[in-house]
């Protein structure tokens, strides 16, 4: 009976061992899940970022370029109002041309910037009330102001994305 009741404790020791080698392998399974999963989420969330990354990077040159399109129109001003701004057609669409060693100007055609975004520049009359206030209906036409729009368009995914500035020119320097 003794030699039964060893037999028996060796069957159910054996039994146990293979049971808890079972569990470890689960325990395995479910980990390697588990990680794989966690590097899947990762793996897209940084896709997610750089993307949102480099979109932002186009919205901040886009900005730049409306800025420096309106810094450019009053460098124009300063240069000459009579030369480049009084002589532009009001509601016709312009743009600012850069080439090396040749000083801006405007035309009807430039370029791409970058081989990617456009900037177009329109100028709109000026009227003022009798205290001399911009309103934007009636009034009396001032000749010594513009409205100048810049505007910069790129495409972007099956989209074009814009930005826009507005700012006012005077005939300050009377030129």
């Amino acid at each position: 009976m003794q030699q039964d009741l060893l037999r028996y404790n060796k069957k159910m020791k054996y039994h146990l061992q293979s049971k808890k080698r079972g569990v470890g392998l689960v325990e395995i399974v479910i980990a390697s899940s588990i990680i794989s999963l966690v590097l899947v989420v990762i793996v897209n969330v940084y896709g997610l970022v750089e993307r949102h990354a480099l979109s932002n990077i186009k919205v901040l040159k886009g900005t730049e370029l409306v800025e420096e399109g309106v810094e450019v129109m009053r460098f124009l001003r300063d240069s000459g109002w009579t030369a480049n701004i009084a002589s532009l057609q009001i509601g016709s669409t312009y743009r600012l041309c850069c080439e090396e060693g040749v000083p801006w100007s405007i035309g009807v055609s430039a370029p791409l910037i970058e081989n990617k975004y456009d900037r177009t520049i329109t100028l709109a009359n000026v009227y003022r009330d009798s205290n001399f206030n911009v309103v934007s209906t009636g009034g009396t036409l001032d000749a010594g102001s513009r409205k100048v729009a810049v505007s910069v368009f790129w495409s972007e995914g099956s989209g074009t994305t814009t930005r826009t500035a507005e700012a006012y020119l005077f005939n300050t320097f009377n030129n």
